[in-house]
């Protein structure tokens, strides 16, 4: 539903800058960040013959190249992006242990890794290394169930996730990192450096993307879906035992004055 509606915006602002004079330049973080890919690679696509590139600058993106494969039913966006060529005009700067950033998609364009220097030593190593090798459908899980409903392994889990994300995805520590002396330098190259990411093809023959469907991750969604929708269940019907319990303990509490005193 949310891609309508930025084409609408990517649209008025392009049709702006072609009356003003301005180069277009995309940003964002996180899904904000894929969202700005995507409309660098609109563009793109829209308009392959415009004098200028239409460049985007993203920061822990959840990646654009593999999902808009997967959405083919209703608006398809394979019809408005291409993400099976290369896309040099989007640069991503990306923490190396950010379980969303670098791990939750594929960038489209050029990957920039910073936050590499004293890496093992950092606090994000601490809690982060304990999650990696968990599948993401798990640690979905684990973040979207209250931890009453959760073995004890998996509530340490749940912490380390939480504060591995702290340390490498919120735009706050992301912002630390890239001010940090020598993490950045004056050509925009990060201390981890950057590399074009490989684009895969659409027969996809390394599985590259995710093919969606697996039963594994049918059950884990499954499951996760499920915890929400219990915890919606449920505090509406424990509000309304305690109230009756309540006034049941009132309407039975005796008077001093009354005839049964």
């Amino acid at each position: 539903g949310m891609w309508p509606i930025t084409k609408m915006v990517v649209n008025q602002v392009f049709k702006e800058s072609q009356e003003s004079g301005n180069q277009l330049l995309f940003s964002g973080h996180s899904q904000g960040g894929t969202r700005a890919q995507l409309a660098s690679m609109y563009l793109r696509k829209l308009v392959p013959d415009y004098n200028s590139t239409f460049d985007a600058v993203t920061f822990s993106a959840t990646g654009a190249q593999c999902f808009p494969r997967l959405l083919s039913s209703g608006k398809n966006l394979l019809e408005d992006v291409d993400p099976y060529i290369a896309h040099p005009q989007i640069r991503d700067y990306t923490h190396p242990l950010d379980p969303w950033g670098e791990a939750l998609g594929r960038e489209p364009g050029v990957n920039c890794l910073y936050g590499t220097r004293n890496l093992t030593t950092s606090p994000a190593f601490k809690y982060c290394r304990r999650i990696w090798g968990h599948p993401g459908t798990k640690l979905f899980f684990v973040a979207v169930t209250p931890e009453a409903w959760l073995l004890p392994d998996e509530k340490n889990l749940k912490q380390d996730f939480r504060v591995c994300r702290y340390f490498t995805h919120l735009m706050e520590a992301v912002l630390v990192d890239l001010q940090a002396p020598g993490a950045l330098g004056a050509d925009g190259i990060p201390d981890g450096g950057c590399r074009n990411t490989e684009v895969a093809p659409e027969s996809d023959p390394k599985n590259s993307c995710p093919k969606g469907g697996g039963k594994d991750e049918f059950y884990a969604i499954f499951s996760a879906l499920l915890a929400v929708c219990l915890i919606i269940l449920c505090c509406p019907c424990i509000a309304i035992y305690f109230c009756c319990c309540r006034k049941k303990k009132k309407d039975n509490k005796v008077h001093p004055y009354s005839d049964k005193a």
